[in-house]
């Protein structure tokens, strides 16, 4: 069984059964046997949705999550909004450590690639994205905005002719 906190300090367990499989089938329309599809094995394309779509990971997370919330009176909205910054990270981590759980032996090899793969991904447009943001130019980040469609072809004059001086 996987856990993770979320900011208000709550610990959740996220264990996948068939039952939980069911509930996020029923709750959200997310199918996490999606992992195993097609006839090579693992289909990535769910690991990519839900790092792509952070309210669609939550809703999951919340399924799996229901039967604690509703014991400890917690709504979707509160769990949701507990699923920030490095809380949301590890309840990523957790849960697809608990999809790979789930699955047989026979399978967890090629599930585990496939999560090491993503969080490669996910570590490169980490750095990427570090590297565009020390490289980055406000000075030609302003000129190319003004050199957009709707933006100013130039640097206008301090005050218009047309508009007289108070």
């Amino acid at each position: 069984m996987r856990q993770f906190k979320d900011s208000a300090d709550r610990t959740w367990e996220l264990s996948v059964t068939v039952g939980t499989i069911r509930r996020v089938r029923d709750l959200v329309h997310v199918d996490l046997m999606e992992l195993i599809g097609g006839d090579e094995g693992g289909n990535p394309e769910l690991l990519t949705r839900l790092a792509a779509d952070p309210v669609l990971l939550v809703d999951v997370l919340y399924a799996i999550c229901k039967p604690q919330c509703d014991q400890a009176g917690v709504s979707d909205v509160e769990f949701g909004e507990s699923l920030l910054g490095d809380a949301i990270d590890h309840a990523t981590t957790a849960l697809l450590e608990a999809i790979v759980d789930f699955f047989p032996s026979g399978r967890r090899p090629a599930l585990t690639t496939i999560l090491e793969r993503a969080k490669t991904v996910d570590q490169m447009l980490t750095e990427r994205l570090n590297q565009a943001a020390e490289t980055m130019d406000p000075a030609e980040v302003v000129d190319s905005l003004l050199m957009m469609p709707g933006g100013s072809s130039g640097v206008s004059p301090a005050r218009s002719v047309a508009i007289p001086a108070i």
